[in-house]
């Protein structure tokens, strides 16, 4: 193995140190400062997802030869898509919807608006 490879291997296994530390930490918090061997497995799947770079077999490592971090950017973008949660992001948007309607309902039946043009107009 040659010099830049294990450079890789320790920069790639140093950050997963540090995050499954992170992890274990914040999980040993939330239970009054006891770990768990449930609390250590999460944490070591979770600092395995972060980053694989194993994952992508021969084709991902000849593409990635030829397009700098291309699989990086490919687990990136896989990660975004697992985590994503379409409903919260959905409701949150009906949300703000429902109100700028009632907003506008309010204006309309109080005749807000048409008090804020006539100011408007009397200072032009």
């Amino acid at each position: 193995m040659d010099l830049f490879s294990r450079l890789g291997e320790w920069s790639e296994l140093g950050t997963r140190i540090g995050y499954f530390e992170k992890v274990k930490n914040a999980r040993a918090k939330a239970n009054g400062g006891k770990i768990d061997r449930s609390d250590l497995v999460s944490a070591t799947l979770e600092s395995r997802n972060l980053m694989d770079f194993s994952r992508g077999g021969k084709a991902g490592r000849s593409w990635n030869n030829a397009v700098t971090f291309v699989n990086a950017n490919l687990q990136g973008w896989d990660k975004f898509f697992r985590t994503y949660d379409v409903i919260k992001e959905w409701q949150l948007a009906m949300r703000i919807f429902i109100k700028m309607i009632c907003r506008i309902m309010r204006n309309k039946i109080i005749g807000y608006s048409a008090k804020i043009y006539a100011y408007r107009r009397a200072w032009i």
